[in-house]
């Protein structure tokens, strides 16, 4: 990363090599903070040179990684938030599906909706979020010829601004029981995990051991 940032010019930085969610937002080395630039693990479904017949159509990446992934990502959203002296976030994947994208800057603005809101990313840009998240910036190989993108900027509010109408609760994303999934790289998929015994095998197994103790009594 300090090799990256050197490449594009950037000289005053200094890096932190922890899990963002452990950063304490009082601590007097953030708590200045104002900007935030936010690019959590996704899918990675927008890149071109990754697109292939694993990545690239809407049913590609299992509905329950997804949902992880996007369960992830607003953990990280809500989290930057909560940074007392934030003004401005820029929210970005290089995914495209709308579960990593507009469902999860719903979700997060029907929390924070008081404090924050979203404002027009580059307006002259063709192509934009889906509907009713028109300011937020989408781009992909087949309308803008690039990569697959997704940035959303988010602001605060300033005292006594009247709060934005958000969409119904039909349209906020769901996440499962198990919201807490960590980053991509530290939790297996959840489709790798071994199902948990159901009740009804329990009672198959409860049955089984009653004739025995009738046959020794």
């Amino acid at each position: 990363m300090s090799t990256l940032l050197l490449r594009a010019g950037v000289t005053c930085h200094e890096l932190a090599n922890q899990d963002f969610l452990t950063l304490n937002p009082e601590d007097p080395r953030y708590s200045q903070v104002e900007y935030i630039l936010l690019d959590p693990s996704c899918s990675g479904s927008g890149m071109v040179g990754r697109m292939n017949e694993l990545t690239d159509s809407p049913g590609s990446v299992p509905a329950q990684r997804l949902q992880s992934l996007a369960a992830f990502q607003l953990r990280c959203l809500n989290h930057a938030l909560c940074f007392p002296r934030l003004q401005r976030l820029i929210y970005s994947t290089c995914s495209v599906h709308e579960e990593e994208n507009e469902g999860v800057v719903r979700a997060c603005l029907r929390e924070h909706r008081r404090s924050f809101r979203l404002v027009p990313v580059l307006p002259s840009w063709p192509e934009r979020g889906q509907a009713p998240l028109t300011q937020c910036l989408r781009a992909s190989p087949g309308e803008t010829l690039t990569n697959g993108f997704f940035v959303a900027m988010l602001e605060r509010r300033s005292p006594g601004e009247q709060e934005d109408e958000l969409t119904s609760d039909e349209d906020v994303i769901s996440f499962p029981a198990n919201s807490d999934v960590e980053a991509e790289s530290h939790d297996p998929s959840p489709l790798e995990a071994e199902p948990a015994p159901t009740a009804s095998k329990k009672k198959r197994k409860k049955r089984k051991k009653k004739p025995k103790q009738q046959q020794e009594n």
